[in-house]
């Protein structure tokens, strides 16, 4: 599992508001969202209340390419985000701004945000990214206490052997 903080600027401001922030974490073996949150103009989705979802086109009619989908919703709202990549290889670098046609001839536009309360307000994207999130201070705490016992572990039997 790998977490992102994502950030991303809509072509059509919600009251002169473009940006969309946030984060998730992608489970690259199982393809899931395993936890989410993103923060748009008019609301924000996350895994407490929204669904989350990752789809894959292996590869798409037009462009050829592989792409990788993270969409999180509740009910009529809901944000897309689309990266040129397969599941496998994801590392965020590859977010993509432009329209996907799929092997069945249907079309879905990329990186669409609706939002009911504005009339189903729709924006592309037209520029973002997802960029590997640095763990959380606990996490690394963790680590460092961890590589400490394992030094003082390891002292402790070179001591002994002198012995």
């Amino acid at each position: 599992m790998y977490a992102y903080d994502f950030s991303g600027a809509l072509a059509n401001p919600y009251d002169g508001d473009d940006s969309v922030t946030g984060f998730f974490v992608l489970d690259q073996t199982n393809g899931t969202l395993v936890n989410f949150s993103f923060t748009t103009p008019i609301f924000t989705f996350d895994n407490a209340d929204s669904y989350g979802s990752v789809v894959t086109y292996t590869p798409a009619a037009s462009p050829n390419a592989d792409f990788v989908g993270l969409s999180a919703g509740l009910g009529d709202m809901g944000i897309a985000l689309y990266f040129e990549t397969a599941l496998s290889s994801f590392d965020g670098d590859t977010f993509y701004t432009s329209g996907i046609t799929l092997a069945d001839g249907t079309s879905t536009g990329a990186l669409l945000v609706r939002f009911p309360p504005a009339s189903f307000y729709l924006s592309a994207f037209t520029a973002g990214a997802a960029t590997p999130a640095v763990p959380e201070p606990p996490t690394w705490l963790t680590m460092i206490l961890g590589f400490a016992g394992l030094a003082g572990v390891g002292r402790t039997a070179a001591l002994r052997a002198r012995a």
